[in-house]
């Protein structure tokens, strides 16, 4: 295979990874086999309506002009080598212009996509070595019931 048929050939992979949204994808450090490529493609099948409907949702609620913001600041932090605690602080103040109901539905929403993640992981990691596993992104539980436990400053 030439260079440029490697290149046609990562280019559609990028492709097709597109059609699968970000939270059902894998890291590109992890290579799969056949058979594990069409078990995840099962599983992914399988998620992909509620994390699409999930996305969609989110993309209604949050003006373009936030979301374009929020690019902007992401990328420019991530070329400054913030951090991703950083990142969210960042992330966190752009979204202060929204209604606080708003605010609300898309914390939903991200705790909604945070299960759908924790779903899909749980059931990919059926499908992989241990190696391979050990490659997944580390997920946490989403917080329940967080309110009032935060300390106030004195």
């Amino acid at each position: 295979m030439s260079a440029d048929d490697a290149a046609k050939k990562k280019g559609k992979d990028k492709k097709n990874a597109k059609n699968v949204p970000q939270v059902l994808q894998l890291p590109d450090s992890i290579e799969l086999t056949a058979d594990q490529k069409k078990e995840v493609k099962e599983i992914q099948d399988k998620y992909t309506a509620r994390a699409t409907e999930n996305r969609e949702k989110t993309m209604e609620l949050t003006p373009v002009e936030i979301r374009k913001q929020r690019a902007e600041a992401t990328k420019a932090a991530k070329e400054e080598g913030k951090t991703q605690a950083e990142i969210r602080v960042i992330l966190k103040d752009l979204d202060s212009s929204l209604s606080a109901d708003t605010v609300a539905k898309l914390a939903e929403l991200r705790k909604e996509s945070q299960t759908i993640k924790t779903e899909f992981l749980a059931e990919v990691r059926s499908v992989l070595t241990d190696e391979q596993a050990e490659q997944l992104p580390k997920v946490r539980e989403p917080k329940k019931n967080a309110k009032g436990k935060k300390k106030k400053a004195e």
